[in-house]
């Protein structure tokens, strides 16, 4: 098992070398051989696993077809989140983290919907669930560690930019308010 937290490193590595082939190799080996141990979960930190298997999948198969590709990633967060709540602590830093890779991946679905598809109605869908995830995160960081951290600032920049993909410059007044929190918890 410690063997596929160790492929999940390496996707880590590659995903961030943005070489797509060799981060995705490393992230299907790494979550094929975390399902063959049940008690895996004890072992490493399986939720990693399976967040970094979702980043590698959205990016490979958004080549292809870039919703689906993020649909599926989706399946995987999803599942990091439960695995994370069910066997670590809910609303912890991780648990932040998978929060708003979901809102990511709502927010790279909404401009596509507006732009590519001119579907406006479903472009606003992922923008509300977008931001619902942005709050759960955002809710939690700021449990934890207060109004300032680098995170909870990104957090409401993201934010800022989900306002800007969806409704353009018809949003001014919560764009630049969410700029506004994103600077001031730095």
């Amino acid at each position: 098992i410690y063997l596929s937290y160790n492929y999940s490193l390496f996707a880590r590595y590659y995903n961030f070398k943005i070489n797509i082939n060799s981060a995705y190799y490393f992230a299907s080996k790494s979550i094929d051989q975390s399902r063959l141990k049940k008690d895996s979960v004890y072992l490493v930190p399986i939720h990693k696993i399976y967040r970094e298997y979702a980043y590698a999948l959205k990016i490979k198969n958004g080549e292809k077809d870039y919703i689906l590709g993020r649909e599926k990633a989706k399946i995987y967060l999803d599942s990091a989140l439960y695995l994370y709540d069910r066997f670590f602590h809910q609303n912890n830093i991780s648990n932040a983290q998978i929060q708003h890779d979901i809102g990511n991946l709502y927010n790279d679905i909404s401009p596509c919907y507006k732009r590519d598809l001119k579907n406006n109605e479903k472009s606003e869908e992922y923008f509300i669930k977008a931001n619902l995830q942005y709050d759960k995160a955002l809710k939690i960081r700021e449990h934890l560690w207060g109004a300032k951290h680098d995170k909870i600032a990104t957090t409401y920049f993201v934010k800022a930019l989900t306002y800007l993909y969806c409704y353009k410059y018809d949003s001014l007044t919560p764009l630049l308010k969410y700029y506004q929190k994103a600077l001031c918890s730095l």
